[in-house]
């Protein structure tokens, strides 16, 4: 019995500790909540709330601006917009070139998804005003952005591969936002 527990306490230990390396070694680019699903469970149906922006007429911006711009303005955009999706309970899925896909009661029970994800949208368009302050000091063009949400029953969970899983939300919700 004895060695039976000290062998349980040492793996969930050792459980305890990866989590905590991988926590440490991709905490900013897996968010928490993702770090405490259960990767097994497959996809489940669920009612969410999709939210993307989409940074308008990037591609001339890009165009005009060489990469080390390029980066300082995706990554104060992506900082604030992150920092409010977060605080609204939500959570960034990804990155897509200069858009955000984020996802409200996909990660974490929110039986106010949408009207958090709206939250969302009406605080980054507030925001985009100090992002264009920051960015007219760095001598950077501002940027307007364009913000779409759509809520409804989705799959929800980890597919892909055996060389890349991904934990994301399939369904028209997402293809309308």
């Amino acid at each position: 019995q004895k060695k039976q527990n000290k062998g349980l306490k040492e793996s969930l230990y050792k459980n305890q500790r990866e989590k905590n390396l991988v926590k440490e070694m991709f905490g900013s680019y897996v968010d928490d909540k993702i770090l405490k699903k259960d990767f097994n469970s497959g996809i489940t149906k669920k009612e969410i709330t999709t939210l993307f922006t989409d940074i308008r007429s990037f591609s001339k911006i890009f165009d005009s601006r060489d990469s080390k711009e390029i980066t300082e303005m995706l990554n104060l955009y992506f900082s604030k917009t992150s920092y409010i999706i977060k605080k609204n309970n939500g959570f960034v899925n990804k990155f897509i070139g200069d858009s955000v896909m984020a996802l409200f009661n996909a990660a974490s029970k929110d039986e106010n998804h949408l009207i958090n994800a709206i939250k969302s949208a009406i605080e980054i368009k507030k925001e985009m005003i100090n992002i264009n302050n920051k960015l007219k000091l760095r001598n950077l063009p501002s940027i307007d952005v364009g913000i779409g949400l759509d809520s409804g029953p989705c799959a929800v969970g980890t597919i892909g591969s055996k060389e890349k899983l991904e934990f994301t939300a399939i369904g028209a919700p997402v293809n309308i936002a």
